[in-house]
């Protein structure tokens, strides 16, 4: 009868945990006037069989073109059980988009910075899923402008 008193208990309790609707609450440490939290979204999908993580996303704008902005983000890929981090390759405005071509999926990243010196370009880089390659490289002071990304792309996926 004991034994079952406890298994009726742990069950009443797991129930009860289970149906919690509560959510973790975050407050501001003492003498903070307002939570130094930034809320981030991390999005995961595959390229050319190699996963993609978006990290640190903080908004998003649906102008036709995928833009997200960043909050310390990263974008890295998993291939073959090692992530490479493509950090370097964000800024202030950013897409990210799989794109076919004749030599297989790249992921394409463009960013541009919000500053007034930055101009209305973005940069962009193209990347080989596979093996993480990079087009212009990381190492490279050129810079990949749209009419640079499509030639290297074989085709005009960008206007």
């Amino acid at each position: 009868m004991k034994m079952l008193a406890v298994i009726l208990m742990t069950f009443i309790s797991f129930c009860s945990f289970a149906e919690s609707d509560q959510a973790v609450l975050l407050n501001p440490m003492p003498g903070d006037s307002k939570l130094s939290v930034t809320n981030t979204l991390n999005i995961y999908g595959k390229c050319g069989g190699s996963v993609v993580a978006v990290l640190g996303v903080v908004a998003e704008s649906f102008n036709g073109q995928g833009d997200f902005k960043v909050d310390e983000g990263d974008i890295q890929i998993r291939n073959g059980g090692k992530d490479i981090s493509f950090k370097y390759a964000l800024s202030d405005f950013n897409i990210a988009h799989c794109v076919q071509t004749k030599s297989g999926a790249r992921l394409l990243v463009g960013s541009n910075c919000s500053g007034s010196a930055c101009g209305e370009e973005r940069n962009y880089y193209i990347i080989d899923p596979k093996d993480g390659s990079v087009f212009p490289s990381k190492a490279s002071k050129n810079l990949c402008d749209t009419k640079c990304a499509n030639k290297a792309l074989g085709a005009k996926y960008l206007k």
